[in-house]
């Protein structure tokens, strides 16, 4: 489906999708909160007087998404989003987490991978990948700790909200064909088809596949149930069979509170980026 085809069932039958998935963007623009140390983010409801990396993820992919549709995200979101918010939580001191993103307001405030893959995800709503300098360092950062495991709310491998995170700000940033910033594999020895070459990409679907359930499912990957766990990782698998609901509708209407783990089970349309690499 796409942004011209019609809803055909429930309340917004009639209209196209395009007009649907616009109103959502409007109700984000609507959201954000403008003032304080939160400029420029998103909170569990809108205009809420707190900002996280958590909640953020929800709209900024729903919002790439519309924006790769053709459609009209307000000059004024990137703009606040990029210039305030994204500002304030990108370290940029030096050491080990150099590039890597604070969770909350501040750049000091609690760094790891799924912030991080935020962080990518919001600087490419303002067409900033790889070859500029602060999308470099953060690029740098997720190589740094790539091979992390889950440890609660931190780590990469096991933490399925993270893998969910850096795949989508990684897709974004490099593209999925990309063999130069992530080179850090957990599995840089997996067998792969005649032709491929180890990527990021590849490394997330080798952890994947090796860590199914006999049941076709996947257990409670860091703080997500197994059911939230079994969505991103089909999303991230790209699993065409599921590919119901279109997007960006699923992961904007997850934002603003019209649907639930469902909406994860399309097949993420990902911006093919590897040139930038």
């Amino acid at each position: 489906m796409g942004s011209g085809d019609t809803v055909s069932t429930g309340a917004f039958s009639g209209q196209s999708y395009a007009t649907v998935v616009q109103d959502a963007i409007d109700y984000q623009a609507f959201g954000q909160y403008d003032f304080a140390i939160h400029r420029g983010g998103w909170g569990y409801v809108a205009n809420q007087n707190y900002t996280e990396q958590y909640s953020i993820l929800w709209t900024v992919a729903g919002l790439n998404e519309a924006d790769q549709w053709g459609l009209t995200v307000p000059a004024f979101v990137v703009n606040e989003l990029n210039n305030d918010y994204v500002r304030r939580v990108q370290y940029m001191s030096g050491g080990p987490n150099q590039g890597g993103s604070g969770w909350g307001t501040s750049a000091m405030s609690w760094i790891n991978s799924a912030s991080t893959g935020v962080l990518l995800e919001e600087m490419a709503l303002a067409g900033r990948v790889a070859g500029d300098a602060n999308v470099n360092a953060a690029l740098g950062y997720v190589d740094n700790f790539w091979r992390t495991t889950v440890s609660g709310w931190n780590g990469n491998f096991g933490n399925s909200y993270a893998m969910w995170a850096q795949y989508q700000g990684l897709s974004e940033a490099i593209g999925t064909a990309d063999t130069t910033y992530i080179t850090n594999f957990m599995y840089p020895g997996a067998s792969l088809d005649p032709g491929d070459s180890m990527t990021w990409y590849e490394d997330y679907h080798e952890y994947i596949v090796n860590a199914q359930s006999g049941n076709g499912s996947w257990l409670q990957a860091g703080f997500l149930n197994n059911y939230m766990t079994t969505a991103l990782y089909l999303d991230i698998l790209e699993a065409e069979a599921l590919e119901a609901i279109p997007e960006p509708m699923s992961v904007i209407f997850f934002s603003t509170g019209l649907a639930g783990v469902l909406g994860f089970l399309a097949r993420r349309k990902m911006r093919r980026v590897s040139s930038h690499a």
